[in-house]
């Protein structure tokens, strides 16, 4: 996920999401409001044929991710396609699993997610078109630390284990490891710059990026 690099402005308020099939309403509510409210929201786009158009929902969990920019923060979002988005929790359609009371929520502060009580205030961007499917259950990514660059300061980094994405600020991304695996980067090699490394409890692999 992360096609934000690659949106078409459409016109009349919509936003389009190469790779997804996904249109995003361009703006947002210009309020928060709690998890109830939202459905209420996307119900009056609908009713006011919103953009010209009636099919409007308010996006699961992978759909919020997609239109994340992790090169951003506060917001991390593509100003120059999505105006006015505040770096707030916006909500999502999926209701925590056996708990009525919660649901999941995304910040486009950070671009983590996690639940929060259905009662709390959050910010809705409605979209409409194909379902990108998928669910994540994680709550936050993994933060790390290192001197990845061999400036002899400390970068940091985050590992986000539901898709092997190594992000370490303003130097690179990668794809290295995933779900369940711990990351152990240190200066294996001693050439004065920390690697990337995974260990894999189930199997007790440890790998280190070359």
């Amino acid at each position: 996920y992360g096609f934000l690099t690659r949106c078409t402005e459409q016109g009349n308020n919509n936003i389009s999401v190469y790779g997804t099939g996904l249109i995003c309403q361009k703006n947002c509510s210009s309020t928060g409001k709690n998890w109830a409210a939202a459905f209420n929201y996307i119900a009056w786009l609908n009713s006011n044929n919103f953009a010209g158009c009636s099919d409007w929902r308010l996006p699961n969990q992978m759909e919020l991710y997609s239109i994340i920019d992790y090169e951003r923060s506060a917001p991390a979002i593509n100003v120059d396609f999505f105006l006015n988005t505040p770096g707030n929790l916006f909500w999502s359609s999926n209701s925590v699993k056996n708990d009525d009371t919660t649901a999941w929520a995304v910040s486009f502060g950070s671009g983590f997610g996690d639940h929060y009580p259905k009662d709390n205030e959050l910010y809705i961007r409605a979209v409409r078109g194909d379902i990108v499917p998928g669910y994540r259950t994680e709550r936050r990514p993994i933060l790390q630390s290192g001197d990845f660059s061999g400036s002899g300061t400390t970068d940091i980094a985050i590992f986000r284990p539901s898709t092997g994405l190594w992000a370490i600020r303003n130097l690179t991304r990668y794809y290295f490891g995933g779900q369940g695996d711990i990351p152990v980067n240190g200066d294996y090699d001693g050439d004065g710059k920390a690697e990337i490394g995974i260990f894999r409890p189930s199997s007790g692999l440890w790998a280190i990026r070359p």
